[in-house]
């Protein structure tokens, strides 16, 4: 399955669209599982967490119009981490200055912007991981092509023609993307299936 952006995760949530739920769910419950179990939890507690926070999001969305300032998996977490919380509290598996109030979903968002912030970083040791190991020629094109150098400056400054650039940077940027989708790194921050 293709990765859906925040708006189509969330237009898909307002129409209750099963392959969009899916979605949510393939991307996201091995995460929330991880983080019950890191933090006070059970296996068995995240399945109710996960649709705890669901419901709530889809209560958002249909009766508040949710906009989202953030990445829906920021606004998702922030969900998730209160809930939890409440829950820990609940069953006095967090001590009292723990606690926090229904104000502080702003500072999870925070906390989960950082985390996508380390995750772009990640993605970017990677990509350039990939992109160093490809050929000078490749890396030449591929880095002209980002500065917009026109398809015939590129032709003419490595003696060939354009059709041969063109062919160049569509094997270039093929073989730099399945390089980087096959790197085990990548499939276990990033793999969305």
């Amino acid at each position: 399955m293709r990765r859906l952006s925040t708006s189509e995760i969330i237009n898909g949530i307002r129409r209750n669209d099963p392959q969009v739920l899916r979605y949510v769910y393939h991307t996201y419950f091995k995460k929330v599982e991880s983080f019950v179990v890191s933090n006070k939890g059970g296996v068995n507690e995240a399945p109710d967490l996960f649709q705890e926070a669901m419901i709530v999001i889809f209560q958002r969305v249909q009766k508040e119009g949710l906009t989202l300032k953030s990445s829906f998996k920021s606004y998702f977490f922030g969900v998730i981490r209160k809930l939890w919380l409440k829950h820990l509290e609940a069953n006095r598996k967090l001590p009292a200055q723990e606690s926090f109030d229904s104000g502080d979903i702003d500072v999870f968002q925070a906390v989960d912007e950082l985390y996508n912030a380390y995750d772009q970083a990640i993605l970017r040791q990677l990509i350039m991981k990939h992109y160093n190991a490809l050929g000078e020629q490749c890396r030449l094109i591929l880095e002209l092509q980002a500065r917009r150098v026109t398809m015939h400056d590129i032709a003419e400054r490595l003696g060939v023609s354009e059709n041969f650039v063109k062919k160049r940077k569509y094997e270039c940027k093929e073989k730099l993307i399945r390089d980087l989708m096959n790197d085990p790194l990548f499939k276990h921050f990033f793999n969305h299936e």
